[in-house]
């Protein structure tokens, strides 16, 4: 191993931090430093459980009789996307939301994305050393595309959740479906996104409708999600006070 190699891990997280610098901006009153660090590096660990569930629930999806588009909806949709945005949502909801830094509805979209950061940062590292290098500028090539696609995505996506979380507290009746209901759009267009990502993958020359198509799709997930994040997080910004937050906190 060179020293160029050496510096992977930490070429990996920059993606993720960079983004982290650029979503914790948009809160008035930031976060406190080790509660921010706190939620990213439990949404690191939370790979490790999540990865097995994954693995487990995709080994018996392989040795039973489902195919076509029924396989592909559990395996991209059901099992990795679902897990993923579930364990993304644990923790922030234990490491934060009972907590006296949550005081503000912006803060559960923020916390959220600072966990799924954390995650895609694991998956940056994996990536940079789970690669076959035929040229010098190979990885990073691979962490700018994770850094426009794949760890963009896991901030909308955990984001998008937050949103719900932060929506539950008008609707506190209703708080626990619009939670649910956060999780899985969240899943939904994590899902997409991964299966784009193999069709463009898999699709090259050969088939350049399905590739263009995905592509399509793929930048669609990515402006379409960041315009919608965004909107909500400036909405969201000047909520402060106004949500029954300690309420919350005793459910």
């Amino acid at each position: 191993m060179n020293y160029t190699t050496l510096l992977y891990p930490i070429l990996a997280i920059l993606p993720s931090y960079i983004w982290l610098l650029f979503f914790l901006k948009k809160d008035k009153d930031p976060e406190p430093n080790l509660k921010a660090l706190l939620v990213f590096f439990l949404g690191m660990v939370v790979t490790i459980p999540a990865a097995f569930l994954e693995f487990l629930f995709l080994k018996i999806l392989e040795t039973s009789n489902i195919s076509g588009g029924l396989f592909i909806f559990l395996k991209y949709f059901l099992i990795i996307a679902l897990i993923e945005e579930g364990f993304k949502y644990l923790i922030p909801r234990l490491a934060v939301f009972k907590s006296s830094v949550f005081d503000q509805p912006i803060d559960a979209p923020l916390y959220l994305m600072v966990s799924a950061l954390g995650f895609a940062a694991v998956e940056n590292i994996l990536g940079t050393f789970n690669l076959n290098y035929t040229y010098f500028l190979e990885p990073y090539f691979f962490l700018i595309c994770r850094f426009l696609t794949a760890t963009l995505l896991h901030a909308i996506a955990s984001g998008m959740t937050g949103i719900f979380v932060a929506w539950g507290y008008y609707n506190f009746k209703k708080k626990n479906l619009l939670i649910s209901l956060g999780i899985i759009l969240a899943s939904l267009l994590h899902g997409i996104y991964n299966y784009s990502i193999i069709n463009i993958q898999n699709a090259t020359t050969q088939n350049p409708i399905i590739f263009l198509c995905s592509l399509v799709i793929l930048i669609f997930i990515l402006i379409g999600g960041g315009i919608f994040l965004n909107k909500n997080l400036k909405k969201l910004r000047n909520l402060k006070g106004i949500c029954k937050i300690e309420d919350i906190k005793k459910t």
